[in-house]
């Protein structure tokens, strides 16, 4: 894993090249809290670090739904995102 896609529902995608490649953290709620994060489904969380600043252009607007509203954490090709084969 070296990309990450964020997004509002399925809207506003923006890509960005994590820190290190397949590198993620987990923490706690409690560890989030501290930081300034509200969480409240689940009392871990996996921690993706990334350069904010530098997101990659998306040439492909990508289909994230699922089904109705709901989308699901997947693994997938960076050619479905930027065109590269």
């Amino acid at each position: 894993m070296s990309y990450v896609l964020l997004h509002t529902n399925g809207e506003n995608c923006q890509l960005f090249k994590l820190k290190s490649k397949g590198h993620f953290n987990i923490w706690t709620k409690e560890t989030l809290e501290k930081y300034g994060f509200t969480p409240s489904h689940a009392p871990y969380y996996i921690v993706l670090l990334f350069d904010k600043t530098k997101p990659f252009a998306i040439k492909k607007s990508p289909n994230l739904h699922e089904a109705r509203n709901t989308y699901a954490a997947k693994i997938r090709p960076l050619s479905d995102f930027i065109g590269y084969k």
